[in-house]
């Protein structure tokens, strides 16, 4: 099995799969193998970048390979076989990453120094796209449970379903733990950023404009009567998935994973924005934090999905987990057609736009 990492109990894998765009959480795109060719020969150099891009966001890969030539004073050539379709493009990136973390030179560009080597690198991603597919099912599964009601009652668990929520609580704390250091180095580059250091090679910089916002509440205190009329109940069902078992001493999370761990604390520990390979470092760490991000962020994903399977419309799958569901109503200001009806009015009560600036690390290098 090519989606698994051994990084959860000492004895077990966990599978990592990811599904089609049913949430925010599946991404559907394409994994893009981007060659470079010398100016002077008109020959491939062995440098390939291999990078992704959501097709929900409306592009495509030749889009990117457009806006990675701005950046490139060599040629760039994309053919259609170097593009692999995928329902999971996020995680097949990471593992594809994985799996050729020695020809990674840096950030997305890898090393291929023959052509099979390049045709090996597209057959492993086909192969990471055709394992995501059967289980395409089972999160179309979990999402129609979401939308039920729950019946109230206790199901038997099985050895099966402990050994997958111990899984499952090993996945939860990893993802923390990468959370923690991708705060660590945010906080470094703010650091550095406060020192007066020049991040910009390294960082993403960008205005934010928040929307215009209705402030209902101000609305609600000053036309009570108008705004009642605006109220509609709506009925939905409700219910927080639950685990009764936590991370504890017993649980491994994995001796390749602590090591991992270990070295980015340590790089991150040693940015300091006056040496020379400051911004290299920095693209480099939130390289790895992205794909280390990414496995184990998707274990937690399939690993409930499949507890979530096993419970059923049960309430409470014992001493594993508790998924209870019932229909709740609530009433929702309809502030659409309020401003719609009354424009004029609607306009006294809008918040004027609010910006702020946000320095992140690139994940990638161009």
């Amino acid at each position: 099995m090519l989606l698994s990492m051994d990084t959860c109990t000492k004895k077990g894998t966990s599978s990592i799969s990811k599904g089609v765009q049913l949430t925010k959480s599946y991404n559907w795109g394409e994994i893009y193998f981007i060659r470079e060719m010398e100016p002077e020969t008109k020959k491939f150099t062995k440098f390939v970048k291999v990078g992704l891009v959501h097709k929900t966001e409306g592009r495509d890969s030749f889009s990117r390979l457009v806006e990675h030539q701005t950046g490139n004073p060599r040629p760039l050539k994309l053919d259609k076989s170097h593009i692999v379709e995928t329902s999971a493009v996020d995680l097949v990136e990471a593992k594809l990453h994985q799996v050729f973390s020695k020809q990674r030179i840096h950030g997305e560009w890898f090393q291929f120094d023959r052509a099979q080597d390049l045709k090996q690198a597209i057959n492993v991603a086909q192969s990471l796209a055709a394992e995501v597919e059967p289980l395409v099912p089972l999160f179309r599964k979990a999402e129609e449970l979401k939308a039920r009601i729950s019946n109230g009652k206790h199901k038997k668990s099985s050895s099966e379903d402990l050994e997958t929520v111990n899984k499952l609580v090993v996945a939860k704390a990893q993802v923390k733990i990468v959370n923690e250091l991708e705060s660590l180095l945010t906080a470094s580059i703010a650091s550095a950023v406060q020192s007066g250091a020049d991040v910009g090679e390294s960082t993403i910089t960008r205005e934010i404009n928040y929307k215009p916002k209705f402030l209902e509440e101000a609305f609600s205190q000053a036309h009570p009567r108008m705004y009642q009329q605006y109220l509609e109940e709506r009925f939905f069902v409700d219910g927080r998935f639950l685990l009764k078992v936590k991370i504890s001493e017993g649980h491994d999370l994995g001796s390749e994973f602590l090591e991992r761990v270990k070295e980015i604390e340590s790089r991150i520990s040693k940015l300091s924005p006056s040496k020379q390979d400051f911004h290299f470092n920095v693209v480099d760490i939130a390289m790895e934090l992205t794909q280390l991000h990414g496995i184990c962020d998707w274990d937690v994903k399939v690993l409930e999905t499949r507890l979530k399977i096993r419970i059923g419309l049960f309430d409470v799958l014992d001493g594993i987990c508790s998924w209870k569901r019932i229909e709740k109503s609530a009433s929702k200001f309809n502030s659409v057609k309020f401003a719609e009806e009354n424009p004029k009015l609607a306009r006294e009560f809008v918040s004027v736009p609010t910006k702020t600036i946000s320095v992140k690390p690139k994940k990638v290098r161009a």
